[in-house]
């Protein structure tokens, strides 16, 4: 990925860090969230943190990180786990910033949908459809 981004001019936009304990003070400094896991995550919590900073996800096709991320309203999800497809997503944000900032509005507002009361509710939804109670 390095060797691409300095290709193409973008290695100084780019920061990547290592560990960060603060992420709400890592959200404040940033516009993008990217998440390319490999793995298949079980829920996407980073996202939600992301959401509540108002910063649009760049996420892989991995398990709950997609079920948080709404594609071209709260964020960007790859068409697969490669470079490539992680790349366009870069660009799609590099290259319209206000659409960035809007997708990063739309995240935050989109928070509500995951508050414990609305899983509640879908979980006692989902237990009375499969059981039948």
């Amino acid at each position: 990925l390095q060797s691409t981004l300095i290709r193409d001019g973008l290695a100084e936009r780019i920061v990547q860090l290592g560990r960060v304990d603060d992420i709400p003070g890592l959200f404040q400094q940033g516009q993008l969230h990217v998440c390319p896991s490999l793995i298949d995550e079980s829920f996407g919590l980073t996202v939600l943190e992301a959401k509540q900073a108002g910063i649009p996800s760049l996420v892989f096709p991995s398990g709950g990180l997609q079920e948080t991320v709404q594609h071209g309203e709260t964020g960007y999800i790859c068409q697969e786990k490669t470079t490539e497809a992680f790349y366009e997503g870069l660009k799609y944000y590099l290259d319209d910033r206000q659409c960035c900032r809007e997708q990063g509005k739309a995240a935050q507002h989109s928070l509500a949908g995951f508050s414990e009361s609305v899983i509640a509710d879908e979980w006692v939804a989902l237990l009375q459809r499969e059981y039948r109670l």
